[in-house]
């Protein structure tokens, strides 16, 4: 009989699987081992254009499930496929660029006793860095994810499901039932309704969990995290009737979301000094723009936003195989660069411009997505690049 479900959703995650597959081995044998337990792995593939490399079926150390969706649900949408899939009485949901210990679930199976789920201890470390840091700094910090109220005035408290073993039947059916549009407070949602239930939570002391940070994790993406928590907390005043939640309750969560958003539109430069720091990272390990463009098959650019990223990127691609076309700037009338012509996107000229070029790229750290909207509907046919996507990409396949 099955007794946990490890359950990873995967987007474009490939170059994981390798990983995955040994991870879940490990902790497979030392489950059989150490308690007596069978695992399985269900791997729900969220890309419904790609099909995974792998084929499900039983190995000498557990079961894989493969599961291949055939439209795009989003995180919480493929979570729950896995859910619905799992004969487990136990779940763990991973993230594809998690990393666990080998005794990550036997620790975290003797650790939930009779309570409904067990939150481990862990560490927060980036691609571009050796340095890492622990998620609760003391005791005291831990015993915080059991606090409901810290969610409502402080939000989550659990850096990420990956640190969390559960029991199947604790998950509330709201949760299970409506699915998120927005990618990044499922989590969040989850927490909250398991502990307005009456759901116990245990802690593990043990440092058995990695987060692995590279900007491209939607916690990380303010305005996006921002829509997804709005979200969440909607979806609950929506079913506050059949919660033990009070009306106070809800509006300090939603007090909350503001303070936590105005706060976090406020770190644009710290966000940008980051950037500039994996950038730099990249480029000590002989990894360069100019090589992956040409690599894309773009070396022609237009670069969207000719602000501390884009003026330093045009800097970058002098004198390489890539050739800087234009700039394009919101307000082009106040943006002069040597050797550059600058427009803005909806001048009559530009079009002139992009149509010499191969893509643009969107230098922008905020509000990426409704400018790539902006960019489709004026040029349908031109290919689009995100900075910070391919800053990502980049220290994923460089780590």
């Amino acid at each position: 009989m099955t007794d946990t479900s490890m359950i990873v959703t995967l987007y474009q995650g490939d170059r994981y699987l390798p990983y995955l597959l040994q991870i879940a081995e490990e902790n497979f044998r030392n489950m059989k081992l150490r308690l007596g337990l069978d695992c399985e792995l269900i791997l729900v593939n969220d890309d419904p254009r790609k099909i995974l490399p792998i084929k499900g079926g039983e190995k000498s150390w557990g079961e894989i499930i493969v599961r291949n969706l055939e439209e795009n649900r989003g995180i919480h949408g493929a979570r729950q496929s896995g859910v619905k899939l799992a004969k487990g009485r136990y779940l763990v949901f991973l993230d594809q660029d998690d990393k666990i210990s080998g005794s990550y679930l036997a620790s975290q199976r003797e650790k939930i006793g009779d309570n409904d789920a067990v939150v481990c201890n862990g560490y927060l470390t980036k691609y571009c860095m050796d340095v890492k840091w622990c998620i609760y700094a003391s005791p005291e910090a831990q015993e915080q994810v059991s606090d409901l109220d810290k969610y409502l005035s402080q939000g989550n408290q659990i850096i990420s499901p990956g640190q969390v073993l559960l029991k199947r039947e604790a998950i509330p059916e709201i949760w299970m039932g409506s699915t998120m549009k927005r990618n990044g407070a499922d989590d969040y949602l989850l927490w909250v309704l398991m502990l307005v239930s009456g759901k116990l939570f245990s802690v593990n002391a043990e440092c058995i969990y990695v987060h692995v940070g590279h900007g491209g994790n939607i916690s990380n993406q303010t305005a996006a995290m921002d829509v997804s928590i709005k979200e969440a907390i909607g979806i609950i005043r929506e079913s506050a009737g059949g919660l033990d939640i009070q009306e106070e309750q809800l509006d300090k969560m939603e007090q909350w979301r503001k303070e936590k958003w105005e706060r976090e539109k406020s770190a644009k430069t710290t966000h940008i000094f980051e950037i500039f720091g994996r950038w730099t990272y990249l480029g000590e390990q002989g990894i360069s723009m100019a090589d992956f463009f040409q690599s894309q098959g773009a070396g022609r650019l237009a670069i969207y936003g000719l602000g501390y990223i884009g003026g330093r990127l045009f800097d970058e691609l002098r004198d390489t195989g890539v050739e800087v076309v234009c700039g394009i700037d919101r307000q082009a009338d106040r943006v002069a660069v040597e050797n550059l012509p600058v427009v803005a996107l909806d001048d009559e000229k530009t079009e002139e411009f992009v149509q010499r070029t191969d893509a643009i790229v969107v230098t922008a750290i905020y509000d990426v997505p409704q400018i790539k909207k902006m960019i489709e509907a004026r040029f349908q046919d031109i290919r689009i690049f995100s900075f910070e996507e391919i800053i990502q990409e980049l220290l994923a396949s460089s780590g």
